[in-house]
C-alpha cells in the first residue's frame, strides 16, 4: 500500500541524512519542508500570513531576534512552531496528491510536530522523530566556517552561537513532544551513523 514516511527535528539534528539513507533502501520520491515553504513564499503574500515570513519576530539576524535565541529561546521556538503550522497544511497537501497518485513520498523538515499526528490523517504512514540533545555549538561554528554553502556561513561567531542556543531547545521540543504522543523517537548518541540507522529501521519495519 503507498505511504508518506515523515521525519521530524531541528536543524541539524539529522533529518536530511536519515532520509537520504531511507531512499536508499526504498523507491520513494523525497522532500522537504524547507523546499515547500520556499514554494509557498513565493504564492502567498506577507500582509495576512506574518507567521510564514517571520515578520512577528523579525529578520533572522536582527537584534531583536538574536537576542530571544540567545535569552529567551522558548519563545523563537514558539515563533517557529506557527510558522511550521502553517506549513504543514502545504506539506500534508502535497503528501495527499502523492498518495493518491500512487507514489510514495518521503519528506523531512521542521514542519513536521509531533502534534500533528494525534489526528487521523487522510494515507497511511509512518513518522519518527529525531532530536540531538547534546550541545552542538563548536560542531555547528566549525561547519559554517568551513563550508562556504552553510546557511550559516555568512553570519559571525556571535549570531551562530544564539542560534544553537535556541537550537537545543528546539530539539528538547521535539523529544519531549514526541514522548509526550507516545511517537518513536531517536535521540542522536556517540555514533551518528547508528543512530540515523535506528531511525530509518522504524520507517522500514
Amino acid at each position: 500500500m503507498t505511504k508518506a514516511y515523515f521525519i521530524g527535528g531541528a536543524p541539524r539534528a539529522g533529518k536530511t541524512t536519515a532520509l537520504k539513507e531511507f531512499v536508499k533502501q526504498r523507491s520513494v520520491l523525497a522532500a522537504s519542508s524547507d523546499a515547500i515553504r520556499y514554494t509557498i513564499r513565493g504564492v502567498l503574500e506577507a500582509d495576512g500570513n506574518q507567521d510564514l515570513f517571520k515578520i512577528a519576530r523579525g529578520k533572522f539576524d536582527s537584534p531583536e531576534n538574536v537576542t530571544n535565541m540567545q535569552n529567551k529561546p522558548a519563545v523563537v521556538v514558539d515563533h517557529q512552531n506557527r510558522e511550521s503550522e502553517v506549513v504543514w497544511k502545504s506539506v500534508l497537501d502535497f503528501a495527499k496528491s502523492n498518495v493518491e497518485d500512487g507514489q510514495d513520498i518521503g519528506i523531512e523538515g521542521v514542519a513536521v510536530l509531533p502534534h500533528n499526528f494525534t489526528a487521523e490523517l487522510p494515507f497511511e504512514y509512518k513518522v519518527v522523530f529525531i532530536a540531538n540533545l547534546h550541545d552542538q555549538t563548536e560542531t555547528i561554528l566549525r561547519h559554517a566556517h568551513e563550508n562556504t554553502f552553510d546557511w550559516l556561513h555568512k553570519y559571525d561567531d556571535e549570531i551562530i552561537r544564539a542560534f544553537c542556543i535556541f537550537n537545543l531547545e528546539l530539539n528538547k521540543y521535539y523529544f519531549d513532544e514526541a514522548k509526550k504522543y507516545n511517537l518513536p523517537v531517536i535521540t542522536i548518541g556517540d555514533n551518528f551513523q547508528q543512530s540515523i540507522g535506528e531511525a530509518v529501521k522504524i520507517l522500514t519495519s
